[in-house]
């Protein structure tokens, strides 16, 4: 008879336990759907300001490449 209440008793924690592990599972797997929606979202965002840079960085080098030349050029022909 004492055996078996301690199995009982035994059989009741590792039950609660489980059961708190699925609790601890479930809202992990919650939090991990947020952060995954919110991932998606700022990759977006970050996406877009990349794009933007590179169209800077793309004017920035024809400038340099073109339009300063040019510039030198007819500032020299201005000086001579």
């Amino acid at each position: 008879m004492k055996k078996s209440m301690e199995q009982a008793k035994f059989e009741a924690e590792i039950c609660g336990i489980r059961e708190l592990i699925n609790e601890k599972f479930d809202r992990n797997k919650e939090d991990h759907e947020k952060i995954i929606e919110q991932t998606t979202k700022t990759n977006g965002s970050v996406r877009d300001l990349q794009r933007w840079r590179s169209y800077i960085l793309g004017a920035l080098s024809v400038i340099s490449i073109i339009i300063i030349p040019v510039a030198f050029m007819v500032l020299e022909s201005w000086i001579n």
